[in-house]
Parts: C-alpha cells; sequence; structure tokens
C-alpha cells in the first residue's frame, strides 16, 4: 500500500543515511547516532520545532540535524546553508527526488506570508468527509440558530499526545465520553482562535497554531479570555483522569432475516420450509432470528417455572396483537425449549417485549442479554461494569495494549521506551489487582467468574519465560471485564474460551447463585435509572 513516490523518498532517506550526510546542513554524521536514536541527530519531520504543520510527507520528510532545526525554529533556511546546499537540492529535484514544494521551502529568502499560514491553520480546520456534512446539515436545519463546528481527530490526537491522555478501548467505554469531552474542548478554542478572527497581525506569537503553544497560552477573542493556557491544560487533564462518566447501551428489536438462509436436513426445533411440511421429514431453515424476549411463567406436570422467552421476527406482529396466538406461541416454543408438556402459559409485566441489550442487576452486576443460545436454553450476556483502577494502571494497560499490537504486526516491532516499561514485577501486580478485583463485589457477581482459574494459575503466570506470553495473558483477562464476553487463559491452566458469560433462560436456576435480579430502565445519558421488581419473587 506504499505508494511510488512514498518509495521514491524512502529510497532518498536510505541513501543519504548510507552516504553518511546531512539533507538540510550536508553535514557528515555518525550513521550509528543516527540508527540508535542517539546524539543531535534525527529522522523527525521538520516541524516539530516549527510554527507552522504540513503533514504531507512528500513535502515535509528530511534527514535534519536537531540542533540546526531548533536554531531554525520560523524563520526560513539560513543563507550560508541555502548557498551552500541549492545545487544539491536542484540536483535531487531535477531527478524527481524532491517536490517542487519542498524545493520552493528550503531555497525561499522571504519569510511566511500570512496566506500560507492561514492554508496551514485551515487545513487543519477543513473536513471533507460527505457523510459527516450530510449529518451537519441535518442538525443545522434542526437547530438553525446553533453553530456547526467542525473538529478534526487529529486536534484530538495531538491534545492526548501533549497531555500524556493515552485513549485504550479495551479498559472500558468511558473514552467515548472522554473524547467528546476533548472534542469540545478543542472544537471551541480552535473555533474562536481561527475561525471567529482574522488572527494573523504583526506578533509572531499569533502566528502559532502548532497544539502544544496554544494549550500553554492564552487565547483571546474580541477581548475574551476563551483559554487560559496551562491552568486551563492541567484541568482538563484532570477532567480526563476521572472516570465519573455515564455508559448506556441502546436496547433494541432484532430486524433482518428471519433465519439462515441455508436449508439443513430434517431434526425437530427447525422453522418450515412450507406450511405443513414437518421439519422432522423435510428438514427447514436453522437459527431463527430472536426480535426480542418477554417473561413467562408456565407450569409443567410436576413444576411451575419463569422463563425468559425468545419471540422470533417471523411471528412477533402476529405475537402482539393475538392474545390466542400468542399463549397458543409460548406453549409451543417453551416446550421446544425444556422438553416437558407445558399445561399453561402466563404473560409477565404486562406482556413486556424485553429488547436485545436490555440490562440486569444481578445481585448488584450489571449485564446486558444479547441474545439466544443452544436453542433458547441459554442467555448470552455481557458484563457491564466498567472497569476501573488508578490513572497509572491505566496507562500501564495502555502501554501492554501498544506493546502486544506492535508485536503482532507485520514489519513492526516495538519501541525501547515501551520495553523498558514493562517488567514482570509489575505483570504479577496487575495480574493480582485482575485476581482481587475478580473475587470482590460487584465482579465476584459476574456468570462464570474466572476467579478460580486465576487463583491456580498464579504460579504458572510467573512461570511464563517470556513477557510477550505474560502480556498476552493479562491482555486476556482484561477483556474479561466487559469488553470481550471469553478469553484465551490456556496458558495459566484455563480453557481457549473462558468466561463464557451465559444464564439459563430458566429463572429457578438463577436462584442458586442470585438472590435479587432486576430490570433496570435508564435514560439515554444515564442519569435517570428505574428498577424493575425483583424477578425471583414471581417464581
Amino acid at each position: 500500500n506504499v505508494s511510488v513516490e512514498d518509495l521514491r523518498i524512502r529510497n532518498v532517506f536510505l541513501y543519504f543515511m548510507q552516504m553518511g550526510k546531512c539533507l538540510y546542513t550536508g553535514k557528515s554524521i555518525d550513521l550509528n547516532d543516527v540508527i540508535s536514536g542517539n546524539g543531535n541527530w534525527n529522522r523527525d519531520h521538520i516541524y516539530p520545532q516549527s510554527r507552522v504543520m504540513d503533514d504531507s510527507i512528500h513535502n515535509n520528510l528530511v534527514l535534519v540535524e536537531s540542533v540546526e532545526n531548533g536554531e531554525k525554529r520560523d524563520s526560513i533556511v539560513p543563507e550560508d546553508i541555502r548557498k551552500k546546499m541549492t545545487p544539491f537540492w536542484t540536483y535531487l529535484r531535477s531527478k524527481g527526488l524532491m517536490t517542487d514544494e519542498k524545493y520552493k521551502r528550503l531555497t525561499r529568502s522571504h519569510d511566511f506570508t500570512p496566506e500560507e499560514t492561514f492554508g496551514f491553520a485551515n487545513r487543519q480546520l477543513v473536513e471533507t468527509r460527505q457523510a459527516t456534512k450530510v449529518l451537519a446539515e441535518f442538525l443545522q436545519d434542526a437547530y438553525p440558530e446553533t453553530k456547526i463546528v467542525f473538529v478534526k481527530a487529529e486536534l484530538t490526537s495531538r491534545l492526548r499526545q501533549e497531555c500524556d491522555l493515552p485513549k485504550s478501548r479495551l479498559i472500558n467505554d468511558l473514552h467515548h465520553a472522554k473524547d467528546a469531552y476533548l472534542n469540545i474542548v478543542m472544537g471551541n478554542i480552535w473555533y474562536h482562535k481561527f475561525t471567529r478572527k482574522y488572527y494573523f497581525n504583526n506578533k509572531w506569537d499569533e502566528k502559532n497554531v502548532k497544539v502544544k503553544y496554544i494549550l500553554c497560552n492564552e487565547v483571546l477573542c474580541e477581548d475574551r479570555v476563551i483559554w487560559k493556557g496551562v491552568e486551563d491544560r492541567e484541568k482538563i487533564c484532570r477532567n480526563v483522569r476521572k472516570n465519573t462518566a455515564h455508559v448506556t447501551r441502546y436496547s433494541f428489536c432484532h430486524k433482518g432475516g428471519f433465519f439462515d438462509q441455508m436449508p439443513v436436513k430434517a431434526k425437530t426445533g427447525l422453522v418450515p420450509l412450507k406450511k405443513d411440511r414437518p421439519t422432522e421429514i423435510y428438514g427447514g431453515y436453522n437459527k431463527s432470528t430472536a426480535t426480542f424476549f418477554v417473561l413467562v411463567r408456565f407450569q409443567t406436570d410436576k413444576k411451575r417455572d419463569i422463563i425468559f422467552m425468545p419471540v422470533e421476527l417471523l411471528f412477533f406482529k402476529k405475537f402482539l396483537e393475538d392474545e390466542t396466538f400468542a399463549h397458543e406461541y409460548a406453549k409451543k416454543t417453551i416446550e421446544g425449549i425444556v422438553g416437558k408438556k407445558v399445561l399453561s402459559t402466563e404473560f409477565l409485566l404486562n406482556k413486556r417485549p424485553l429488547k436485545v441489550q436490555t440490562m440486569l442487576s444481578l445481585d448488584g452486576f450489571p449485564v446486558i442479554v444479547t441474545g439466544k443460545a443452544s436453542g433458547g436454553t441459554k442467555l448470552l450476556i455481557t458484563a457491564f461494569a466498567s472497569f476501573l483502577t488508578d490513572w497509572e494502571w491505566e496507562k500501564y494497560i495502555y502501554t501492554l495494549e501498544t506493546f502486544n499490537k506492535k508485536r503482532v504486526a507485520e514489519n513492526l516491532s516495538h519501541s525501547k521506551k515501551e520495553e523498558d516499561a514493562i517488567t514482570k514485577e509489575k505483570n504479577l501486580q496487575l495480574y493480582n489487582l485482575y485476581t482481587e478485583k475478580f473475587d470482590s463485589h460487584p465482579y465476584n457477581k459476574r456468570p462464570n467468574n474466572p476467579i478460580e482459574i486465576l487463583k491456580d494459575g498464579k504460579e504458572k503466570f510467573e512461570n511464563l519465560e517470556k513477557i510477550e506470553d505474560q502480556i498476552e495473558v493479562l491482555l486476556q483477562i482484561q477483556g474479561l471485564f466487559g469488553r470481550k464476553n471469553s478469553g484465551n487463559l490456556i496458558a495459566i491452566g484455563g480453557v481457549k474460551e473462558a468466561g463464557v458469560a451465559t444464564l439459563s433462560s430458566k429463572l429457578s436456576n438463577w436462584k442458586k447463585n442470585y438472590t435479587d435480579v432486576r430490570i433496570i430502565d435508564q435514560s439515554a445519558s444515564g442519569i435517570y435509572k428505574t428498577y424493575s421488581e425483583n424477578l425471583l419473587d414471581l417464581l
């Protein structure tokens, strides 16, 4: 996926590495220092010390001495270097190894014009994705008095880098709220600094569009302080490190296909190919889609029980509208699940449809129902308690995650910094933290809790020779706190899919592990919640 132009630039770079010359100044360099990253030489873009940003690899990639680059700052290339290097730069351009724009920037003898600087800023403000534009039009129509402000994701990413606020999707789902907060912060700053006024004047400081500079300095708009600099920067860092955001999940009724489109061979429990064609003889369709669930109390010869009964998409309209059909459907469905004759059925909670991703509280441990399994005998669930820990541990888990991604990615390797930050001692401490959490409330109420695997496998974890194997185990365990429904714990004596969270569809089986089970209804913001009665009291 590398373009010809990218390959050209890379080859030029490698050429200068072998040649031992700096493209910017023509000075001799120690290749060992460049390769190891030691000394004053680096392969960075030219803009880190500059006040204008250009992310174009074609116009910006250059081998440069850090000291020279730092002294240059926002000015043009010094005259003595221009005179010395211009013939060589001209030769590179003639061979197609340097773009015209790069040549122009290196040989220019005058400073940046306001229009050029404004162009640098504009490239950070303009959003070109069509879907985003359409959404903005809808919002503008709905709220005509509102100003729609675009924020490029790169700005938020740079803010995270400058403030040391790493983002991990594996730890919990709170990063969505934190990203929204940071987008509001950056959108407000950039809108007032760049969009609402023509900010270029005779003061050179006003031309700085780098995130690091802006975050550390006061931003004014029409004599009003929009950003206080370091004070506000520290404030947003404190806010992002908090884990107080609400997490909600949208519940819905399944739509789409009624079942798998490929017919299967004859057996019971299938959807008939045609009316009056028994599936035991003719076969049928498998894996019918459950659009929602209902709570049904049913009576067999010897037992009364309550079941989370799936309602198939194929029949849901008639089920809701025709009471006689609903009872007949419930009897037939429950008989197929429990394997016994059902004498009577009674719909609970006023026949309320329990949508996919309905939230339940199991003795205070929140889970969401994601579907059915094993023909309706089980409910698939996902833990919904956000994993919370100290900020330092969050950063360490992020380091493990980044290290592992680079390790498994083709042609990528972890950096020395990441390697030094990860130790077996810290890994063991994190392992103990996971064990403590699974052994205490609320995670001790997690269905199929892997606590025994962790306790029994501690010695095996300590004895893993490769630190990469320890990292893999820790990331698998981290996923069991909610982001994943199972984890591969073979390395510590577990199984490939440990911790798969399921519940029996019959409530009588829940009484073995829980005393209080309630349905949680919450607003989209998560601020308002209501709890149903204890479902186990209905038995």
